[in-house]
């Protein structure tokens, strides 16, 4: 058998790195290699009518995905990073939600249709009719005026409030209607909803059980909690009451946390997993060597950027930071640590909607010369010692601390290095408790349009996350994104680049390269998702 998704990802904005392994059930033999070689080519051409595919999709089997990143978390509010998100989309659901396919559109999920006012302010929703909890119960309006209500309050949604710009409330007009009232037009008003932050939970139930509710929620995804062995794995089952009739396919998904990047690739080989989250890049060779495992490479909304503390001097000077910057030999970080498979960004965020080309803004140079003039122009023109934090039992995260060290003792910085678990790094991003770090294992974007990440990481209001915790702020940038987050198409075109120039120039944190996935065989957006509600084990 093979692991086959229901979408094939033909026509993707963006293409999407993953590690397809061509997979069965524990107790079943994995495909050839030539097998798998083929289903993922197919998965990458137009589609092809195979016999298969004209039985259409099929039921059952435990899908084992060996992941990177542990759950800690079920409650969206809380600790926000992938190891939390990738199981909360399975549980939870949103009003809208991004393609599956891939294209940059936002489709119906709980809401089966919208429309919006002519001055942008009122967007009319009907939910559908089959919209429902995973207790039996009907997703109502006035679970959503509940669940948005808690999307707009800064006290609740202390991860992304910025994300509820411009919302005023929510009108029931009955149990399936209701209009979300807007201050201003939100030009990514839909995509702002389709993302974590505002799941619809049902009201009565979260009332009724308070913070108990986290533990086992309920919610209208495609999964529902199983079992929950907290730092080992969790696993899910079959939502009956899900909106997409039919689906998931699956009757469990498990998830496997394996922080170490070699016990993963071995639990792939030897057949104790099916999936295998973030293979190295150095290492795809040797993973697509294994016996019936393919490895695909494609792009997703993703980047590796280091946090610099402003507040930290001499991490506070702007010649400092552009020194480590241009002492940043970003293609052979790519050769060395990646694998080749990076891009070299012109930007401090991932590579979204309107992002200026290199023509308008130059991608990052390596430039020894330049940064030893502007370390020579600092008060620490002899050097300085730093340390610089990094996630704990990732292989490549150690490498390419290890490659910084080298390169920035050129300039005459001294690369301290501290080797972190995720949690700990968290807390000391969260608290300024370090002076530069990698606090995240993987770092993407939840929608295609910069909007969430100018929101989250230019804000320099007492209300904001001082640069998401970088102490830096800079307040005509934030009047140009505040313009830019409510204004038409045509103008938002003119000012995200604007944005990206200033922001580049202040190199408040340094982007080392923009970078795909490497994955299993599971069915993702643009954006890096997982649709496992789409995949089946075929026969």
């Amino acid at each position: 058998m093979r692991l086959r998704p229901l979408y094939r990802m033909i026509a993707c904005l963006l293409a999407i790195g993953l590690v397809a392994a061509a997979c069965g059930t524990e107790d079943e033999a994995p495909e050839t290699t030539q097998a798998a070689t083929q289903a993922t080519t197919q998965a990458t051409q137009a589609p092809t009518t195979t016999e298969a595919a004209m039985e259409g999709p099929q039921r059952g089997g435990t899908l084992v995905f060996a992941r990177q990143l542990e759950t800690n978390t079920l409650n969206p509010f809380e600790l926000s990073d992938n190891g939390q998100i990738y199981a909360h989309e399975l549980i939870f659901d949103t009003l809208v939600y991004a393609d599956p396919k891939g294209s940059t559109s936002i489709i119906p999920a709980l809401a089966e249709s919208w429309s919006v006012s002519d001055d942008g302010l009122d967007w009319s929703f009907t939910l559908r009719e089959n919209a429902m909890f995973s207790n039996g119960d009907p997703v109502t309006s006035e679970d959503v005026q509940y669940s948005l209500d808690r999307f707009a309050n800064p006290e609740i949604n202390t991860i992304l409030p910025f994300l509820a710009l411009g919302y005023t409330g929510t009108e029931i007009i009955d149990d399936r209607n209701f209009i979300i009232r807007l201050d201003r037009p939100i030009a990514a008003f839909l995509e702002n909803i389709s993302i974590f932050p505002a799941y619809i939970v049902p009201k009565a139930v979260l009332e009724a059980q308070g913070d108990a509710f986290w533990e086992d929620p309920v919610g209208s995804g495609p999964f529902k909690l199983q079992e929950w062995i907290r730092g080992t794995s969790i696993s899910f089952e079959p939502n009956p009451y899900y909106w997409e009739e039919g689906k998931p396919y699956l009757d469990e998904l498990r998830y496997d946390f394996i922080v170490d990047d070699n016990t993963r690739a071995l639990k792939l080989d030897s057949g104790e997993a099916h999936v295998m989250e973030s293979v190295p890049f150095t290492q795809i060779d040797a993973v697509g060597a294994m016996d019936g495992v393919t490895v695909l490479v494609r792009e997703v909304t993703r980047q590796e950027p280091v946090w610099i503390n402003n507040g930290a001097p001499p991490l506070d000077e702007l010649a400092v930071r552009q020194a480590l910057s241009y002492a940043t030999d970003r293609e052979a970080i790519n050769a060395a640590v990646f694998g080749g498979v990076g891009t070299v960004p012109n930007h401090l965020i991932p590579p979204l909607k309107y992002n200026a080309p290199a023509s308008e803004v130059a991608p990052f140079a390596f430039d020894l010369d330049k940064a030893k003039e502007l370390m020579a122009s600092s008060s620490v023109s002899d050097g300085f010692s730093v340390t610089f934090q990094f996630p704990a039992g990732s292989g490549q995260h150690k490498s390419l601390a290890t490659v910084l060290q080298a390169q920035w003792a050129e300039i005459g910085v001294d690369l301290q290095l501290v080797e972190l678990d995720e949690s700990t790094l968290a807390d000391n991003l969260f608290s300024y408790g370090y002076e530069i770090t990698m606090p995240f294992l993987k770092w993407t974007s939840d929608v295609l349009v910069p909007d969430e990440f100018a929101l989250l990481m230019t804000d320099p209001t007492e209300t904001g996350l001082d640069g998401f915790f970088s102490a830096w702020g800079n307040e005509s940038l934030w009047a140009k994104v505040e313009e830019a987050v409510a204004a038409t198409e045509e103008r938002r075109q003119e000012l995200w680049p604007q944005i990206q120039a200033e922001w580049v120039a202040d190199m408040p944190w340094l982007n080392i390269l923009w970078l795909p996935l490497a994955t299993g065989v599971v069915d993702l957006d643009a954006l890096g998702v997982y649709h496992v509600e789409n995949t089946w084990f075929e026969q």
